[in-house]
This record gives structure tokens, C-alpha cells and sequence, in this order.
């Protein structure tokens, strides 16, 4: 294992991310890493500013009260997501999730409304849904690899179904940095056959 050249305050978040990318990326150069490191420690950073800005608590892992904020990349980019707790004019914001729930209420057939479809009141989604409205407008589509960072670790529910939000995105493959750990979808044969 390649020694972790970061040091201070970030050191040990860098240390479980640099981890992680290795197991994910044994291949990768030692210097692909720690730039990629760096640049996931700068939109960690960026996520605790959108939270001051927005008036929403520091992430505490302790404090479930503390919700989530999930960041898509795009480009140069962020899209910032939220859980519908924390949405401020939560109707507006809402309709999109009810418009993604009627795209999706097939494979959720036990729900009588979106949000009993839990996955879809998380800021993996909600980030997911900002990024594609901003590309819809621009006439753009989504990239077919999208890296996300969540300041919260991503939910099983998450990881299960967002194959299916992705699929309707014509997204292939997600990276999700959250709390030290790299997930990357699809990982499982049931998520690659929600992709199919």
C-alpha cells in the first residue's frame, strides 16, 4: 500500500479515501490518487459551506437530525441535494420527485405516493434530479458516469434502487464518496440488471 501524503485536519478523512480508491483502483498511480483525494476533500469542504449558506446544522454523525447533503459532479459543476426535511419551499421542490415516483411506481408496487418510496426523499436523488433539470434546460443529457460525494453514508435503500433513477437518466455507472468509503453502482447483479 502506496503511504498517504496528506496531512493536518483532513488527514484522516484522506487517509480512509485514499483506502478506499486503492482497493477500487489497484491499477491507478499513487499521484492519480492523492489528486483524486484532494479534489473529493474539496467538495467535502464545499458541501459544509453549502450547509452554512443554507442555514442547515454541520454534518454530525452522531445527530440524525443533521440529515444529508449530496453533491453531483458535473464537469467543473456541483449540484447540491438535500433531504425533503430540509427543503425550504418543499411543494416547488417536491413535484419533481413526484414526477420521477410516476416514472418509477412499477417497481414500488406496495407505495400509495413517492414518499413512501424512501430512497426517493434522499439527497442522492435530490442532487441527481437538480443536475438533470440544469442539463434538460441546456438541452444536454446526463454523463454516463457520474461521481457524487455525500456527506452522509449512502443508505442500502439507496444503493438498491438509484440503479433504477439511473437507468431513466441513461446513467451507467455512479461513484459515491461518503464518510471515507467508495461506493460504486452497479456493483451486484440485481443493480446491473436494474440497469438492463
Amino acid at each position: 500500500m502506496a503511504e498517504v501524503s496528506f496531512t493536518g485536519a483532513d488527514a484522516a478523512q484522506a487517509a480512509k479515501i485514499y483506502i478506499a480508491l486503492e482497493k477500487e483502483f489497484p491499477k491507478a498511480s499513487k499521484a492519480a490518487i492523492d489528486a483524486m483525494v484532494q479534489e473529493i476533500l474539496e467538495k467535502y469542504k464545499e458541501i459544509a459551506e453549502f450547509r452554512k449558506k443554507a442555514g442547515l446544522p454541520p454534518f454530525d454523525g452522531e445527530d440524525s437530525n443533521s440529515g444529508a447533503v449530496a453533491s453531483v459532479l458535473i464537469g467543473k459543476k456541483s449540484f447540491f441535494g438535500v433531504n425533503t426535511t430540509f427543503q425550504k419551499t418543499p411543494e416547488a421542490k417536491r413535484r419533481y420527485r413526484k414526477k420521477l415516483y410516476e416514472k418509477l411506481k412499477d417497481f414500488f408496487p406496495n407505495a400509495k405516493n413517492w414518499a413512501q418510496v424512501r430512497f426517493l426523499t434522499h439527497a442522492e436523488v435530490h442532487a441527481l434530479l437538480r443536475a438533470k433539470r440544469y442539463l434538460h434546460k441546456r438541452k444536454s443529457e446526463m454523463p454516463k458516469e457520474v461521481i457524487m460525494v455525500v456527506d452522509k453514508k449512502t443508505c442500502r435503500f439507496c444503493q438498491n434502487y438509484l440503479p433504477h433513477v439511473m437507468k431513466l437518466f441513461g446513467i451507467k455507472r455512479m461513484i459515491i464518496f461518503c464518510e471515507g468509503e467508495v461506493i460504486i453502482i452497479p456493483t451486484t447483479e440485481k443493480q446491473k440488471e436494474k440497469l438492463k
